[in-house]
């Protein structure tokens, strides 16, 4: 008799594939439903404090007349530490509500309000982009396993893909 029976590798395989799609479909979906603020702003610790470096073209701090260079002091009253910080508190804050950002410029103080509000509708596409690349690349591996399952790269060619469609999808 010439049964063929599924090997150890073709269950793990297909039991790994299944949990990446389903969590990656989970991500996409939460992805969706989930918005994270933005100021508008790029900001990097530097050794004189938390420094303004990129400003989003006709976004939240170029409205309120933020500058590349300015450093930031307080937001809402609250000291800032980090950058790392600065993200913590517009989360806090939430999207759409504003927040009162003390700046330093040229040694002068200087307070401005900012209304914090989602990303540009370029991030969310190029999101969407990343994700149809994701599973162009999981379709291109599945159907090369299944032409070529007997071949001896098809496999490693197909984790090669598993693995291009995670870095896209969960990005």
């Amino acid at each position: 008799m010439n049964r063929r029976i599924l090997s150890l590798r073709t269950v793990a395989t297909l039991l790994l594939t299944i949990g990446i799609l389903v969590l990656g479909g989970i991500n996409v979906q939460q992805k969706r439903i989930w918005v994270a603020p933005d100021d508008g702003c790029s900001w990097v610790q530097t050794d004189q404090g938390i420094q303004a470096q990129f400003i989003a073209k006709e976004g939240p701090a170029e409205r309120a007349g933020v500058l590349t260079g300015d450093i930031l002091k307080e937001i809402e009253g609250r000291p800032v530490v980090s950058d790392r910080h600065v993200t913590q508190i517009l989360y806090e804050i939430g999207i759409w509500s504003k927040a009162n950002y003390t700046l330093q410029r040229g040694g002068k103080t200087f307070q401005t309000t900012l209304v914090i509000t989602p990303p540009p509708q370029k991030l969310l596409r190029q999101r969407l982009y990343l994700e149809l690349i994701g599973l162009l690349y999981f379709l291109i591996g599945s159907f090369v396993l299944i032409k070529r399952a007997r071949s001896a790269h098809a496999y490693h060619f197909y984790l090669v893909c598993l693995i291009s469609f995670v870095v896209y999808v969960y990005r």
